[in-house]
C-alpha cells in the first residue's frame, strides 16, 4: 500500500497561539447550526489549540481508541513510527511498560504493547499502543490525560486524519465532553429531560436511566457501558474537589458521551474534527440547547486550577506541621535562604504542574487561594 510522508512540527509549543494558523493546519467547515460557530472573541488569553477556539468548538474529544488495520509490516511500522513521533511532539512517550491483566489498560485480544506515559515530571500513565501477533492491527488509545494535550497542541488530531486519509483506521471508542458552568444544565435539568422523554433514541424506546452517588457527587447514566451509545453526568465541580465556596462547585456539570464504534455503528474520523455536531445529533432534543447556551472548556485554565487546588491543601499543611519553624528561621535567616533550605524538586507522580503549561499561562491565571 503507498504511505503518504508526514511532516510532524516539534517546534516548541510553550507560547499562548493568538493568530491563526490556516496557512499550516487544514480547517473544516464548521457544523453552523450544531453550536460550532466561527469564535470573533478576544483571543488573547489562555486558549485550547486554534483550530477549536477558531471555529467556537464547545466539546472537547476526552477519550479514543483507533484501531489501523495494516497489510504487511512496511505499514505497520510506518504507522506506529508516524503515531510515536507525533505523541513525543505533544509530550507524550511510550514506555518499557506493557498493558498487563488487572490493569486499566489491559492488552485484551492483542498479543503486545506499550503503555503511553508523560514526559513530565509526573510521569502519569496516559494511554497505551497494542498490537497482535501478525501486526496486521495496531491500536492506539488515548486516555483524558493524553487528550487534555491535543486540545491544547496546534496539530490537534489532524496526523490521525492524515494517516486515515491513507491506510484503513477504525475509530473503535470515543468519548465527547461538554461543560455546564451556568447550573442551568445539571442533573435537575437532565432528570427533567429523561420524564419529558428527550433522550429516547430514534426506534422510541428510552435507553436505561441510572442515577448514582459517589460521595456527595451526583452522576445520571443514560444507556449501560455496553451500549453503542451512552451518557453520563455528573457533578464536575464536586469530583474536581473544588472549594465548597468556589464559584463552579455547585454550578459545574460534565455530560460525558461515549461512542463505541462497531459494524452497523461507524464512527467516523470526521467525529475527531466535529465533535459538537456528533455530541449533539445522538440526543438532539436535549443537547442541541446544551450546545447553545454553554461555553467551551478551557483545558489549561482546569488543569492549573486542579494543581492549584493540590498546592493549597498542601501549604495549609505545611502551616501546620511546620509553620512555628519558619517563624522562628526568619528570626535568623532571610527568606530566600530559607527558600533555598526547605525547597526541592518533586520526584515521579508528585505534585507538578505538566510541561504543556508555561509560565506565561501561569502569569494570566494567578493563584486565587491564598
Amino acid at each position: 500500500m503507498e504511505t503518504k510522508n508526514i511532516a510532524v512540527n516539534c517546534s516548541n509549543n510553550s507560547k499562548i497561539i493568538m493568530t491563526s494558523l490556516e496557512d499550516t493546519i487544514r480547517t473544516q467547515a464548521p457544523y453552523i447550526a450544531l453550536g460550532s460557530t466561527p469564535n470573533n472573541t478576544d483571543q488573547v488569553i489562555v486558549t485550547d489549540c486554534n483550530y477549536l477556539t477558531s471555529s467556537n468548538i464547545k466539546s472537547r474529544i476526552d477519550y479514543v481508541i483507533i484501531n489501523f488495520e495494516v497489510d504487511d509490516i512496511n505499514e505497520f511500522d510506518y504507522i506506529k513510527s508516524s503515531i510515536l513521533a507525533w505523541l513525543q511532539c505533544i509530550g507524550i512517550v511510550a514506555s518499557c511498560s506493557k498493558p498487563h491483566l488487572g490493569q486499566s489498560r489491559s492488552l485484551n485480544y492483542f498479543n503486545d504493547g506499550q503503555l503511553l506515559i508523560v514526559k513530565s515530571p509526573t510521569s502519569q500513565v496516559c494511554g497505551a499502543i497494542k498490537w497482535n501477533k501478525n501486526k496486521s492491527v495496531f491500536r492506539v488509545e488515548l486516555s483524558g490525560r493524553s487528550c487534555n494535550r491535543i486540545n491544547t497542541y496546534h496539530d490537534y488530531f489532524f496526523v490521525i486524519q492524515d494517516l486515515a486519509d491513507n491506510h484503513k483506521a477504525i475509530v473503535r471508542r470515543l468519548d465527547i465532553a461538554v461543560d455546564d458552568f451556568t447550573g442551568d444544565y445539571g442533573i435537575r435539568f437532565v432528570q427533567q429531560a429523561v420524564n419529558k422523554g428527550l433522550y429516547k433514541n430514534k426506534t422510541g424506546r428510552m435507553p436505561k436511566y441510572t442515577p448514582l452517588k459517589k460521595g456527595n457527587e451526583r452522576t445520571i447514566q443514560i444507556g449501560s457501558n455496553k451500549s453503542l451509545i451512552s451518557l453520563c453526568v455528573y457533578e464536575k465541580g464536586k469530583q474536581m474537589g473544588l472549594p465548597t465556596d468556589h464559584p463552579d462547585f455547585l454550578k459545574r456539570v460534565r455530560h460525558e458521551l461515549r461512542l463505541l464504534g462497531r459494524k452497523g455503528h461507524v464512527i467516523p474520523i470526521d467525529a475527531l474534527f466535529q465533535p459538537d455536531h456528533y455530541f449533539v445529533s445522538t440526543y438532539p432534543k436535549a443537547h442541541r440547547r446544551i450546545i447553545k447556551n454553554t461555553t467551551p472548556r478551557c483545558i489549561k485554565r482546569e488543569v492549573v486550577e486542579q494543581v492549584d487546588i493540590s498546592l493549597d491543601r498542601k501549604l495549609k499543611y505545611a502551616r501546620r506541621q511546620i509553620g512555628p519553624s519558619i517563624f522562628l528561621a526568619q528570626q535568623r535567616l532571610t527568606d530566600s535562604e530559607i527558600i533555598n533550605a526547605m525547597s526541592r524538586q518533586g520526584v515521579s507522580n508528585q505534585l507538578s504542574y505538566p510541561d504543556f503549561i508555561t509560565a506565561n499561562d501561569l502569569a494570566l491565571l494567578p493563584y486565587k487561594y491564598l
